[in-house]
Order: C-alpha cells, then structure tokens, then sequence
C-alpha cells in the first residue's frame, strides 16, 4: 500500500499521495520548445490546458522558445511534484520569463467530499506560496495570471457557432456561482502572496471576460483569442 503523506523537507510541507480529492482524470503535459537549440530567452508557462491553447501562438507572439509545464494535479497533490522534479530533471533549459496561471483546476476539498473548505484555502496559500518560491529561483520575472472563472457549458450546434465566429456575434454566458467562489478565493490569496514576494499579479481572466471573446466550454476560450491573450502578455514584458 502507498503512504499517503509524502514529506518535503525543503519548507516541511507534506503532499498528500492519495486517490481522495483527486479528478476523475488526471494528466499532465511536458513541451520543450527548440529542444535542440541552445537560447537565452526561453519562456515557461506553469498552467494546465489553458496555457497549453496558446503556447504556440505565444512562442510565435515573442518570436522565442515557449515551454509548457502543465499538470491537472492539485498543489497539495505528491502527483503534482513527482511531475515538477520530472520536468526540470534534465536540468539543460533555463527561463527567462515563468507565467503562472494556475488554479483552473482541483475545487475539491482535501478529502474528496465537498467544494473547497476553510482549511483547503488554507493549504492553497501555503502551496502556492512554495511554487512561487521554486519559480522564482529559475527566473527573475515571474508573472502570476489569475484563475478563469466558469461558466455554464452552452449547448453546441456547429453550424450556428460557424455562423457566431464568423460574424463575431458573443452569446450571453452564465456564470456558475459556486464554483466561481472558489476562483475568486484563489485568486484572492493568489494576489495577496505575488504582492508579499514582490511579483507582478495580473488580472486577465478581468481582460478576457470584457473582450469580445466567449468560451468553447465551461472554461476554454475560442481560439480566436490566442492572439489577443499573447499581446496582452508581451505588454507585461515591455
């Protein structure tokens, strides 16, 4: 039987090594991008599929090697770790600017049973404090993006979406409530911990939810914003 508690000593956090808590499916995506070259400007995203809609469009934008570091692991998950020491073990690629979008995913408390509670939030903050802490020894600019909030999943007929893109006509979307509280507490603690670390926390799901711009899903963006999403990033860089 696994031991459900794994111990790291760097900041005596233990990351819980359990199937309670985790999703129905859990995945994660490694991308090195010009692996065979050697540059100085090497950009990473740490995220989860949003980041991995636009790390091309993003790479293409910078005109400079984009990775993707993605997971659908919690932070407080050993799964999400283990992944983490897997990516950087090769030790050959270094950073010059780490975007951190994460908190898209894990919305369930600790012991699978309910929505976040007190204590999870509490967890967060300490968890996403450390992975702040990692990505900043691997470059010095660091930006923190908020979390997406959610919305209800439209039904889908291709055609009349055909027509939609086309025409640029955005649907009305509604929010979920509930899980939308978690977003904002996320985000919340998330910009309380970049302002304490002296990182620049930006507000993009603010950006994406006034543009033009409306969702594939509950939470994916048509690929039309990739553009939109890159420039406003290369704004944080000039």
């Amino acid at each position: 039987m696994q031991n459900e508690i794994y111990q790291n000593t760097s900041n005596n956090t233990c990351w819980l090594n359990q199937l309670k808590g985790k999703e129905v499916t859990e995945w994660s995506n490694f991308w090195y991008d010009h692996a065979n070259e050697k540059v100085n400007e090497r950009i990473l995203l740490v995220d989860d599929s949003i980041a991995r809609q636009i790390r091309r469009s993003l790479s293409e934008t910078l005109e400079r090697p984009c990775d993707l570091f993605a997971s659908s692991a919690a932070l407080r998950d050993a799964m999400y770790w283990d992944q983490w020491e897997c990516f950087f073990k090769n030790g050959l690629y270094k950073y010059d600017v780490i975007f951190v979008w994460i908190g898209n995913h894990s919305r369930i408390s600790e012991d699978g049973q309910s929505f976040f509670t007190d204590y999870d939030y509490s967890r967060f903050r300490k968890d996403f404090t450390f992975l702040l802490c990692q990505c900043m020894l691997r470059s010095s600019k660091v930006f923190v993006l908020s979390t997406l909030h959610m919305y209800k999943t439209r039904k889908y007929n291709p055609y009349i979406e055909r027509v939609r893109r086309k025409l640029c006509i955005k649907p009305k979307e509604i929010l979920i409530d509930i899980e939308n509280r978690i977003v904002e507490g996320k985000n919340f603690i998330m910009r309380e911990i970049a302002s304490e670390k002296g990182v620049c926390f930006y507000d993009i799901d603010k950006q994406l939810m006034n543009s033009k711009f409306w969702h594939t899903d509950f939470i994916h963006y048509i690929p039309e914003s990739n553009k939109f999403v890159c420039e406003l990033l290369r704004g944080l860089l000039q």
